[in-house]
């Protein structure tokens, strides 16, 4: 079995490697050498050394060399981040779940997990600002369908999970995310609650209104949410200038699509 951390690190100059050096045998598995390899078993034994393990997780990758693996996966890059997002993950909330007289409700946020949180579970009509954050967001049309992308949900959660390192933390469980996103619905029925969400596109025959998302029918999309327009012209040619084509005079319209026109041109020549 994998230990939980391991860490390896040559001899440095910098001035706190003896200190690094004394709190590394505060661990079980310790050998030194040319290369000095610190393995930490389990999670109770990083907690009792909470203290050490914070300073040689913040100094040890400005050493030129070190390394760092968790749970069999080698960290790259290897900064003081690691050691953060650890932090995050096991002092201030496993701890907290230890300590807390609610264990069974302390993790069922959204996911079954407080950490995740991405993307959103429960919609609250009063928070409009946060509507892209939310699972009805990941999906796509078929016909007058909207088809839940459930695939994408649960990988976007996997990737959080992975950035947090929750695997550390003895109180999650994926197997508990993917139940919650197996229970949303396969598809959302487009009725009078929902409002489909179009962008404009710059096709060859000129701009084009096209739907790609939906959103709740209380909702007022604005340039800070990212139903913003986007334009397209021809094959793999984007404009990243945003434009109102509503307030723009046929001749400034006609002057952009020749622009875009030729460097869609260019492109394909």
């Amino acid at each position: 079995m994998e230990p939980l951390i391991q860490i390896h690190f040559r001899k440095s100059r910098a001035k706190d490697f003896p200190d690094i050096i004394k709190r590394c045998k505060h661990f079980d598995d310790f050998t030194q050498g040319d290369v000095n390899k610190l393995s930490i078993g389990s999670v109770n034994e990083l907690m009792n050394n909470w203290a050490d393990f914070m300073v040689i997780a913040t100094r040890v990758p400005n050493f030129v060399g070190s390394r760092a693996w968790f749970m069999g996966d080698e960290i790259v890059p290897f900064k003081p981040d690691f050691f953060y997002s650890l932090q995050d993950t096991l002092q201030y909330c496993y701890k907290g779940f230890k300590e807390t007289s609610y264990i069974k409700t302390f993790c069922l946020h959204d996911w079954g997990c407080r950490r995740l949180s991405s993307i959103r579970k429960e919609i609250d009509p009063a928070d409009k600002w946060t509507f892209h954050m939310h699972w009805y967001r990941y999906g796509h049309f078929e016909g007058d369908r909207w088809l839940i992308d459930k695939g994408s949900i649960l990988n976007v959660l996997k990737r959080e999970a992975q950035n947090n390192y929750l695997n550390a933390c003895p109180a999650f469980d994926f197997e508990r995310v993917k139940k919650a996103v197996d229970k949303l619905p396969d598809e959302i029925e487009l009725n009078e609650q929902w409002q489909i969400l179009k962008r404009t596109e710059l096709k060859k025959d000129g701009f084009i209104e096209v739907p790609f998302s939906i959103a709740p029918a209380w909702i007022e999309p604005n340039e800070d949410n990212p139903g913003h327009l986007q334009f397209e012209i021809g094959v793999g040619v984007k404009v990243k200038k945003r434009i109102d084509p509503e307030n723009m005079t046929e001749e400034e319209i006609n002057q952009f699509l020749d622009e875009m026109n030729r460097k869609n041109n260019n492109i394909q020549h």
